[in-house]
C-alpha cells in the first residue's frame, strides 16, 4: 500500500532528486640545400731547369679562382588554424529522466559521491554542505527502488525557500517519483534542474 506524502521540490519529504587546428598545418618549402661550387682547375707549376751558364727565366705564375655558389634558403609558408565550430547540446526531458535512472542505480550501488555531486549547487548554499551531508547519509542514501512513474515536465524557473534564503533555478523540471523508504512504498514530487550540461536532483535538506 502507497503513503503519499508532501514533499515540497524534493522527494517526499526526504528531499527531491535533481539532474543532473583545426588543420595545424605545416608547410616547409625549400629542398636539400643545394652547395655548388665551380672551382677553376689550378695548372701545375713547372718545374725550373738550370743549364750550365744558361739563365732560365721564371715560369709564369698561375692564378686559381674559386666561385661559390649559395644554396637558396628554406622559407616556411605561414599557415592559418581555423577551430571547429563549437556544438552546443542543449539536455531536455530525456536527459532528466536518464537522470532517474542514474540516481535510482546509484542509491542501489551505494555510490554516495554520485548521490551527493548531483545536489544541485543552490540547494547547498542555501541549507549548508554540513547539513545535507547529513541528509543524505541519514535519509537519502536510504531509499530503494527510485523511479520515475510520471513527467518530467519543464523546463521552468523555480524559486524555493532555504534557511539562507530564497534561492533560484533556471531550466527547471519536475516529475512524479516513487520509492521504498525504511520497509513502505512512497509517491511524491520530485524536482531537477538543468546546470552546465548537467542534470542535477533538487531537495529540502534537513
Amino acid at each position: 500500500m502507497s503513503n503519499t506524502r508532501p514533499l515540497g521540490l524534493a522527494i517526499a519529504g526526504i528531499g527531491a532528486v535533481a539532474v543532473i587546428v583545426g588543420l595545424i598545418g605545416w608547410v616547409s618549402s625549400g629542398g636539400e640545400p643545394d652547395d655548388t661550387s665551380a672551382v677553376a682547375t689550378t695548372a701545375p707549376v713547372a718545374p725550373t731547369t738550370a743549364a750550365p751558364e744558361t739563365t732560365t727565366a721564371p715560369a709564369p705564375t698561375t692564378t686559381s679562382t674559386t666561385t661559390t655558389t649559395i644554396a637558396p634558403t628554406t622559407t616556411v609558408a605561414e599557415t592559418t588554424t581555423t577551430a571547429p565550430p563549437t556544438t552546443t547540446t542543449t539536455l531536455g526531458r530525456d536527459d532528466v529522466a536518464a537522470f532517474v535512472q542514474e540516481f535510482s542505480a546509484a542509491l542501489a550501488a551505494g555510490d554516495r559521491e554520485f548521490i551527493e555531486s548531483r545536489l544541485h549547487p543552490q540547494v547547498i548554499d542555501g541549507y549548508g554542505a554540513d547539513l545535507c551531508a547529513t541528509w543524505i547519509t541519514n535519509e537519502i542514501m536510504t531509499m530503494s527502488n527510485y523511479r520515475l512513474i510520471e513527467g518530467p515536465d519543464g523546463p521552468v524557473d523555480q524559486v524555493f525557500g532555504t534557511p539562507g534564503g530564497d534561492r533560484s533555478v533556471s531550466n527547471a523540471w519536475s516529475g512524479r517519483v516513487a520509492f521504498t523508504f525504511q520497509g513502505q512504498e512512497f509517491e511524491g514530487d520530485a524536482g531537477f534542474a538543468i546546470l552546465d550540461g548537467t542534470v542535477h536532483w533538487l531537495g529540502q535538506c534537513r
